[in-house]
Order: structure tokens, then C-alpha cells, then sequence
């Protein structure tokens, strides 16, 4: 899953890079951290 907003970086605006950053930062923190959890142990 992804999602691309096909902007170059002077033309994008707050609520795109909000929406590129929910996707792919936090999803990858919100399916790391649990797996995370379980690897420690």
C-alpha cells in the first residue's frame, strides 16, 4: 500500500505531505512496533 502525491517539493502543500507521512511513516510505525513487541521476547 501507498499513495503518491505527484508534486515536486516547492509545489507541495501541508495537507498532501500529511497525507504521504500518515501512509507511509506511520504505517510502517503502526505494523513495526507490535512485531517489535513480540520479537523482544
Amino acid at each position: 500500500a501507498g499513495i503518491l502525491r505527484d508534486k515536486s517539493f516547492h509545489k507541495l502543500e501541508w495537507p498532501n505531505l500529511e497525507a504521504v507521512l500518515d501512509v507511509h511513516l506511520k504505517g510502517a510505525f503502526y505494523v513495526t512496533q507490535p512485531a517489535w513487541k513480540v520479537m523482544r521476547e
